[in-house]
């Protein structure tokens, strides 16, 4: 494959590099944290064969280093693609297994992975409040999607989270995110 920008060449310098110090450490766990960064830059580039490829090579090293949070981490990275085919059901039940065990774990890199797909699964959806909620395990049901979020007093109810989409717009109705911490 011919590498067409500098980022994609320094990249893989830097990849190359990287593996080549693994192995002198004689570390796999290192070596296979290498081959998950070079599967994430597939993954962004949207060539999701090679970055299965690796993602699968990198949790076999993982496993076999018995490195838990890796292998998670790594999951947790797959779920992406899950949710990219729709099979949000997988998705979820995969998130949730690794949130558990990532809870336990205290792994706290892989937890924000898992946050930002419940995110993603949420916004794919077109709305920002579920994905809060369902981020932040608050409950949810379908009739908070004709709620104007942004009514709720700031005083008892904290973050509010300032978006830029017209779903969320001041009571008023004025539609300056400048004026929303006046009204």
């Amino acid at each position: 494959q011919r590498l067409s920008n500098f980022d994609s060449i320094s990249f893989f310098k830097l990849s190359s590099r990287a593996m080549r110090i693994a192995k002198e450490l004689n570390s796999v766990t290192k070596q296979a944290d290498v081959l998950q960064v070079i599967g994430t830059f597939y993954y962004f580039k949207r060539d999701v064969a090679k970055a299965q490829k690796y993602f699968k090579n990198a949790q076999s090293l993982a496993e076999q280093e018995s490195d838990d949070k890796l292998y998670n981490l790594i999951e947790a990275k797959k779920a992406f693609m899950l949710i990219e085919r729709a099979e949000i059901d997988s998705a979820k039940a995969l998130l949730k297994k690794l949130e558990r065990e990532s809870y336990i774990l205290k792994d706290t890199l892989t937890l924000i992975i898992i946050y930002n797909a419940k995110g993603q699964m949420s916004e794919q959806k077109g709305n920002y409040v579920e994905a809060y909620h369902r981020t932040f395990s608050l409950p949810f049901t379908p009739d908070m999607y004709n709620e104007t979020w942004l009514e709720a007093d700031p005083k008892k109810i904290a973050p509010v989270v300032i978006n830029r989409t017209f779903r969320y717009r001041c009571p008023q109705g004025t539609g300056s995110w400048q004026g929303l911490l006046e009204q």
